[in-house]
């Protein structure tokens, strides 16, 4: 079976910036995105979700490494601009690339 190479790029933010994470992966992901409610705890203390202001979300995007790039600095951009989220990336690989960007030959 043939597997194709991609990254996933896995944000954990408030989820007031919810729509600001929407717009850089409709600029700059040519697939989709997924995103659920996050809690847990870290150097901020613990986020239980039970107040608006204390709502995480967990954002996830599958991209190509052509993508990458420029997706990790608009996050930078936000995260200089006082944004609080964690960002972190990883490989993966993809049974059906035509869902993320790449069409079948």
């Amino acid at each position: 079976m043939e597997l194709y190479a991609k990254k996933v790029v896995h944000i954990v933010a408030s989820a007031d910036i919810e729509s600001r994470l929407v717009k850089i992966a409709q600029e700059y992901n040519r697939g989709g995105y997924t995103i659920y409610p996050a809690r847990g705890g870290g150097d901020l203390g613990v986020q239980s979700g039970m107040l608006d202001v204390d709502s995480n979300i967990a954002f996830m995007m599958v991209v190509s490494e052509k993508d990458l790039d420029q997706i990790l600095q608009a996050l930078d951009r936000m995260i200089k601009r006082g944004y609080q989220m964690i960002a972190y990336v990883l490989d993966a690989q993809v049974l059906r690339r035509e869902k993320f960007g790449v069409k079948p030959s």
